[in-house]
């Protein structure tokens, strides 16, 4: 594990080395076959890896270093935050006032509720009904908008839910929230989004079916 952690931050700091000076590599092939040469970015490197075991260590040394990355085929891909973020809001699509799934989704970055939102959603049994009285008089005004904008994209939402296949509602699920605007602000941002747009790849493929 050692040598791969030194192997890790001897690839990750010559990918650095490699866009502080430049590199220059081909951006385009003209007609006559003219080279049209501009200097490397991040999306012109690639580790290649046999078994995705130690794939964390490498990923750990380009955050280290500040190179934004994609993993293709990682083996944790299901249990990155962004796409249990996404799948929590399929399985609440499915049933609607389920306490679990509904309590992750609005403690995940779609809503922002506070625990207190659901501490007092238990305490007045207001899993089935977000508008309740007894819960607006518990909760701050703030919170309550916020809960009132969840309701909003998603009561739309549910009301498609039946005309869109998965990868029209993850897309639409996208495209009425913040939320790709908030991930996009984390250290591994990129990433983030790199795994929302396969995980619309893979629904797509589920879609279309075999």
């Amino acid at each position: 594990q050692e040598a791969r952690a030194v192997e890790a931050d001897g690839l990750a700091r010559r990918f650095l080395q490699l866009l502080d000076s430049k590199e220059q590599v081909v951006g385009e092939r003209l007609e006559d076959n003219t080279e049209v040469y501009r200097a490397a970015g991040p999306g012109d490197m690639a580790i290649l890896f046999r078994a995705m075991t130690d794939v964390g260590t490498y990923e750990q040394a380009l955050r280290r270093y500040g190179i934004p990355f994609y993993t293709v085929a990682g083996s944790g891909f299901f249990a990155r935050q962004e796409v249990v973020d996404v799948l929590n809001v399929l399985r609440l699509l499915l049933q609607p006032h389920a306490p679990l799934s509904l309590a992750a989704v609005l403690r995940a970055p779609w809503v922002g509720c506070s625990d207190a939102v659901l501490f007092w959603m238990a305490t007045e049994d207001a899993w089935g009904d977000l508008r309740s009285a007894r819960l607006r008089k518990r909760i701050d005004p703030e919170e309550a908008r916020r809960i009132d904008g969840f309701l909003e994209w998603f009561e739309t939402l549910r009301s498609r839910r039946d005309q869109l296949p998965i990868a029209g509602i993850i897309a639409e699920l996208l495209q009425q929230t913040l939320y790709r605007a908030v991930i996009a602000t984390r250290p591994d941002g990129q990433q983030a989004l790199g795994n929302l747009r396969k995980l619309v790849d893979l629904a797509r493929q589920f879609d279309a079916g075999p």
